[in-house]
């Protein structure tokens, strides 16, 4: 018994033994968290589930005395927001918390410490944002841990994090670098205001913002433009904008530095400018910075993405146009990157609905449908067309105040259309446009205060139209079209920041422009030969020098002069420039903006190859002769409206133009071939913008009363200008539900004028018309819808795929778009009405891979 008791009482001694918790001592200094659950797996004999790239973002500091698992873990969990899950005593399972993260904090310049309002903080998972307010402060709710977040400022370098780095919905204080890049101005949020930014008086776009209105990755730059208010486009054409009446061939588009004179694919209906390698969009409607010139209209700034790339990626995409790949590449780490993009149709090998639908709109009332009106029986057809682009973007580091950008871009439209009929007659017409450029920019800080850049830049246009007919007998006619512009320019500026709130900026720009144009005709018969030419070279010289104050965000200025050479003219030109916006009243904006601008470079219309109906404009440099400069006077002023998530704006402008030539507006007057003119613009533009967690809304609408006065048309009396669409509306909605995005665009504006016909003369089939521009198209109206759907191809990385439709027109509107008269002869004289109408209801599917 005794035996059986001393067991009993040795048992009840070492109880407390067998069940006592183990426990572990721990110091760690910024250890990575792998080698800690290691060392944690060893001493507790216990083993951790994870993914690498979840754990390998920590680094953890902490001690430990005699802890029990339980407290380690815990302790872990709150050091870095990732969950420990104990399915047993021996195996716990490691992922991310993907509870709800806000980020919040003060935004500020971290060298003044001065706080930075209307600053972007962006989700860029979830696309969705919001703004600093006066003081910097932010708040963004509801971020998964896995969320990227990017927080931008005008002229500063943004900051990207994930969310997880946020300890326990803690605030941050995020100080920003001010940027040394030329173009740091256009790295903010989404498209500002509407009607204007704080510091010059532009609209700026980032990548996202282009892409913000409509589902499909490949949304077209300039058809997002359209969307803003006081840029239209009469013709349908996504390149052809009318900006605050102003013409296409009056605005400045730059790309990367590079002067771009062919702007579109297709005859219009495409940019040539590929999306995917846009990074941002800088638009100028009215006063521009001193920087630019030669252009009296607006100014659309595009730049690539110039940082350097970490990691390989890119993406594949197409869709019923094109085919298109983009790829990022670091050469050297932190020091060379490059990025390439190619983009080609394919409707030259398989014509697609789309294509087909393109066709119908572009080939309207030109040889290439008129022909199609011959008997198939007796006659073929056959048209070839393809459209390709390349660009390619380097960026060299030599050190974080000296680095260099190389750019190239090229692009090509390449049409073969061939025509016979019953083997007696036989005709090619070939056309092919090519734009190409490079560009070399350095760009270097010599202190806190100094910076300056160097670019240089070459650009290249060149028309070729090419026409043989024959026929059996031997009768031919031969008919050729060339224009061609080379530019070189060399522009230096320097920088220089007086105060925390001035800064001054001075540069030279020096340009040389040879523009040719070309027309030639041969017969079997010497006397109809002939060669009509113009050879044109032009230097010019210009200055410029800007002073900016801002005074934190109450009071902006941005005052400038421009003086400027022409070797031509044999004349200086003074340009001044002013923008200014003040704070009324939080968060109202007074703001005012005039300027004045001169132009040696337009486009002039030609009658040569008409019968072919397409690019019927040659660019030509003003010569004192028949193309005048072109001068402009402009002046604004509105009021803006910004709070969290809300945009509004009104402005009001008037501009006058001179130099206005009857060879640069298609006038129908057949007694007077050249006089001179002017014109006069009187505007209103208004926006409301509103940004919610998983939709963007925009409303813009526009008023343009556009005059002209010629002393030798219409009996000197004014007249309403070619583009005057007087009241111009566009509605665009953008919803994000789960992994699906929708999209509808709505664009409505009244008629642009047309000199009506009258009557035609049965003897001799001359057409009598009313007076210019007495008539009005019908009102305009179209609904576009978008749709797509992305894979999320990895949780912890960007690969994704994206899969979706458009309809464009998708209530299949049959709008009017011109309308114009010939005669055609049956013994005798009848006039025929032409018209042009919009494109037709027209499905699309797209596809693309990031990588």
């Amino acid at each position: 018994m005794m035996r059986y008791l001393l067991i009993f009482f040795f048992l009840l001694l070492t109880l407390p033994l067998l069940s006592q918790e183990k426990t572990g001592t721990f110091q760690f200094e910024k250890t990575n968290l792998k080698e800690v659950l290691k060392e944690i797996e060893s001493q507790f004999e216990v083993r951790f589930s994870y993914r690498d790239d979840i754990v390998s973002r920590y680094k953890i500091s902490f001690k430990a005395s005699d802890a029990s698992l339980d407290a380690i873990i815990a302790q872990l969990q709150g050091s870095t927001q990732l969950i420990f899950e104990k399915i047993s005593s021996r195996y716990i399972i490691v992922k991310e918390n993907e509870s709800s993260v806000t980020v919040r904090g003060r935004l500020v310049d971290k060298l003044t410490q001065t706080p930075l309002s209307g600053g972007t903080i962006i989700n860029r998972t979830q696309k969705r944002g919001c703004t600093s307010d006066k003081e910097g402060y932010f708040e963004l709710k509801n971020n998964a841990s896995s969320d990227t977040i990017f927080i931008q400022y005008v002229g500063f370098t943004a900051l990207r994090f994930a969310a997880n780095i946020i300890y326990n919905n803690l605030p941050i204080k995020a100080e920003l670098v001010e940027s040394l890049e030329q173009l740091n101005e256009v790295l903010i949020d989404q498209i500002s205001d509407g009607t204007g930014n704080k510091y010059d008086g532009s609209i700026i776009l980032s990548a996202d913002d282009l892409k913000s209105f409509t589902a499909s990755p490949d949304s077209d730059i300039f058809e997002s433009l359209q969307l803003l208010p006081g840029l239209v486009s009469p013709t349908e054409s996504t390149a052809d904008l009318h900006i605050r009446g102003g013409t296409p061939d009056q605005n400045l588009i730059l790309w990367n530095g590079i002067t771009i004179y062919q702007n579109s694919h297709f005859f219009g209906m495409v940019s040539a400018l590929n999306s995917q390698q846009i990074s941002n969009v800088k638009l100028f409607r009215s006063g521009a910075s001193a920087r630019y010139g030669n252009r009296i209209s607006g100014v659309i700034d595009m730049c690539s993405d110039r940082r350097l790339h970490e990691n390989i990626g890119g993406s594949l995409g197409a869709n019923f146009n094109f085919v298109d790949g983009t790829l990022k590449l670091p050469i050297v780490k932190d020091k060379v990157s490059v990025s390439l993009s190619l983009r080609r149709s394919y409707n030259d090998l398989i014509k697609t609905p789309t294509f087909n639908n393109y066709s119908d709109r572009v080939f309207q009332n030109t040889i290439i449908s008129e022909n199609k009106d011959f008997n198939p029986e007796f006659s073929k057809t056959n048209t070839d067309f393809y459209f390709e682009d390349l660009s390619l973007n380097t960026s060299i580091n030599f050190s974080d105040d000296n680095k260099l950008f190389v750019n190239y871009l090229y692009s090509l439209n390449d049409l073969d259309y061939t025509f016979s009929l019953d083997e007696d007659y036989n005709s090619i017409d070939q056309l092919k446009i090519k734009n190409q450029g490079l560009s070399l920019i350095s760009e270097c800080r010599w202190s806190r205060n100094v910076r300056h850049s160097i670019k240089g830049e070459y650009s290249y246009y060149d028309l070729d139209y090419r026409y043989k007919g024959e026929n059996t007998s031997g009768q031919f006619d031969n008919n050729r079209k060339d224009n061609t512009i080379q530019e070189l320019g060399l522009d230096a500026d320097v920088q220089i920041r007086l105060s925390p709130w001035s800064k001054v900026r001075t540069g030279l720009q020096l340009s040389s422009q040879i523009v040719d144009y070309r027309f030639e005709q041969k017969t079997e018969s010497p006397d109809d030969n002939y060669i009509d030419e113009n050879d044109g070279d032009e230097n010019s010289y210009a200055f410029f020098s800007e002073f900016q104050f801002n005074k934190k965000t109450d009071l902006f200025i941005n005052l400038g002069l421009r003086f400027n050479y022409l070797t031509s003219a044999k004349n200086f030109f003074f340009e001044p420039r002013l923008y200014a916006k003040v704070k009324l009243a939080q968060p109202l904006y007074l703001k005012f903006a005039a300027s004045i601008k001169n132009q040696n470079l337009s486009q002039i219309l030609e009658f040569e190859t008409s019968d072919f109906g397409l690019e019927n404009q040659v660019w030509g440099l003003a010569n004192n002769l028949n193309i005048p400069v072109l001068k402009s006077k402009q002046i604004s002023s509105g009021i803006d409206w910004e709070k969290k998530g809300v945009n509004m704006g009104l402005e009001t402008y008037f501009k006058q133009d001179e130099g206005l030539t009857s060879v640069s507006k298609a006038f129908v007057n057949r007694d007077v071939f050249y006089a001179e003119g002017q014109s006069q613009t009187w505007g209103l533009d208004a926006v409301f913008r509103k940004r919610g967690q998983n939709f963007n809304y925009l409303l813009s609408y526009s008023l343009i009363k556009t005059d002209y006065k010629f002393s030798d048309l219409n009996q000197g009396k004014t007249f309403r200008g070619n583009f005057d669409i007087r009241h111009a509306l566009a509605v665009a909605f953008t919803y994000h539900w789960q992994a699906f995005e929708f999209s509808l665009n709505w664009r409505w504006r009244t008629g642009k004028p047309y000199t009506p016909a009258q009557g035609i003369d049965a003897e001799n089939g001359q057409i009598n018309y009313a007076e210019i521009n007495s008539g009005s198209l019908p009102n305009y109206h179209r609904l576009d819808f978008s749709s797509a759907y992305t894979f999320k191809l990895s949780k912890s990385k960007k690969e994704a795929i994206k899969l979706g439709f458009t309809l464009l027109n998708l209530y299949n509107k049959k709008n009017v778009l011109d309308k114009s008269y010939q005669a055609y002869f049956y013994e005798q004289a009848y006039l025929q009405e032409l018209i042009t109408y919009s494109l037709k209801i027209t499905p699309n599917i797209f596809f693309r891979l990031e990588f």
